[in-house]
């Protein structure tokens, strides 16, 4: 099962973007759902069709109802690595705005003060300059890379590429878990992922450094998260892999998806007062204005339709959420003194939406409620860092959309499974050694070695 997913009012002659869907196995019949970060890919921030396929073992495919979004795109604070990003979608829907983006670049990359005289950004911005310049063509992927990571380090400086790595080495992990790989893979993956685990821990340190913060691993609970307590982690996960509990393998590198995540998240927040409720009603504006301008999206796409059919209801619904945007901001107000400026922004938006929207205007509706999102956004962020000068939290530690990342969970984990002690994982790796040592001793009888051979083929 997978998701295609293509442009719209792209022709046919480009090839979709295929999101897998994970199955975990011969069915007859699923609900599936998965979370899947697509804000580094170029159509990030455009309209696209997603559509549903499945097929079985004869290749026989059927597909589902094809829904019109907005693919969801990463809002970059930093006006530099803005510049960057908007050159990067300009290129990406026509190669023919590439001197444009040339031109960017040169300005950029001529001042390296803007992003802290960082070598490699430097290095990255020249390079995807000279391939646009290219008489004979460039190639688009390379160019879209070049200037999506370097904008990563004028946003974040190592962190973000740290995070992909990190990311990367888990997901390797989780499925080899999942494919029953075999330990000898499973350790080489292990020690690929606490490189990358170490790699991102430091990145993270020295982000927060940079934000005055002393604390160098807050979990989203409030929890200060240690070196040591990942290291142990590590450790019984690598237990884990040579005594063969797969079982409790998995549900300890959920656990671990879930901490990772509560570190992103950072402890932005503290779970009361006015400012952090403010937050929370803020991030459910956000999510609802967001489903509102997908909505929009795809009446605007339906050509022959009367415009004002339904549009009463949509501006009815764009008020509504107009007051709830009113009480955030007055909780915002009563915890940082001040409600963040771009709220405002985001006000006069949506009610020029809930004009628009009376009226059947569905395509200038939408035009109107991402620029309500986009200052939703901005005041989120704004929000956060008001807070972390208050010492009352960190920064975003990685800038995301203000409705927060979902956790991952425990990797299909029905919560049956129960993770061994440290005792027990002792105990079963000295069993393991000793059928082992058994089953290497010659003198043993032949059916008794290939009894014990076969044993040891499960681990």
């Amino acid at each position: 099962a997978w998701v295609n997913v293509r442009r719209v009012g792209v022709g046919g002659d480009e090839p979709p973007l295929v999101v897998a869907l994970p199955l975990g196995g011969p069915t007859r019949q699923a609900e599936l759902a998965g979370w899947f970060d697509l804000t580094a890919h170029p159509w990030a921030g455009m309209p696209v069709e997603l559509q549903p396929v499945a097929e079985d073992a004869l290749g026989q495919s059927g597909t589902g109802e094809t829904v019109t979004i907005t693919l969801p795109e990463r809002a970059f604070t930093n006006p530099v690595a803005a510049a960057v990003v908007e050159q990067r979608k300009a290129v990406t829907e026509d190669p023919d705005n590439a001197p444009g983006a040339v031109e960017v670049l040169d300005g950029v990359s001529s001042d390296t003060a803007l992003f802290n005289d960082d070598l490699k950004t430097f290095l990255m911005l020249r390079a995807a300059r000279h391939a646009l310049a290219a008489e004979d063509g460039f190639d688009l992927p390379e160019v879209q890379d070049l200037l999506w990571q370097a904008a990563l380090r004028i946003e974040d400086g190592d962190l973000s590429s740290a995070e992909q790595s990190l990311e990367e080495a888990r997901r390797a992990l989780e499925q080899a878990v999942d494919g029953g790989a075999s330990a000898a893979e499973i350790g080489a993956l292990l020690d690929r992922f606490q490189q990358a685990l170490e790699r991102y821990t430091q990145a993270l340190a020295e982000h927060m450094a940079r934000h005055g913060q002393a604390s160098p691993l807050p979990h989203a609970d409030g929890r200060v998260i240690g070196r040591d307590e990942l290291q142990q982690m590590m450790q019984s996960m690598r237990d884990m892999a040579q005594a063969g509990a797969r079982d409790a393998l998995k549900q300890m590198l959920g656990q671990m998806s879930q901490i990772l995540d509560g570190l992103q998240a950072g402890a932005s927040h503290q779970a009361n007062g006015p400012a952090q409720d403010g937050l929370r009603q803020l991030r459910e504006v956000a999510r609802r204005q967001r489903e509102m301008l997908d909505s929009s999206h795809q009446r605007a796409l339906q050509p022959g339709e009367d415009g004002k059919d339904g549009g009463a209801q949509a501006s009815s619904a764009q008020r509504e959420l107009r007051k709830a945007l009113s009480d955030a901001a007055g909780k915002l107000g009563q915890g940082l003194g001040q409600a963040p400026d771009s709220l405002a922004d985001a006000d006069q938006a949506m009610a020029d939406a809930s004009e628009q929207l009376g009226q059947g205007r569905w395509a200038d509706a939408a035009q109107s409620q991402a620029q309500a999102l986009a200052a939703l956004q901005q005041a989120a962020q704004d929000t956060l860092d008001q807070l972390a000068a208050d010492g009352q939290g960190v920064p975003g530690l990685v800038p995301r959309d203000p409705l927060g990342r979902p956790l991952r969970g425990a990797l299909g984990d029905d919560g049956t499974t129960r993770v061994p002690d440290h005792a027990e994982v002792q105990r079963s790796r000295q069993l393991l050694e000793e059928i082992r040592r058994r089953a290497a001793e010659s003198q043993r009888p032949e059916p008794e070695r290939d009894y014990l051979k076969r044993l040891l083929k499960q681990f």
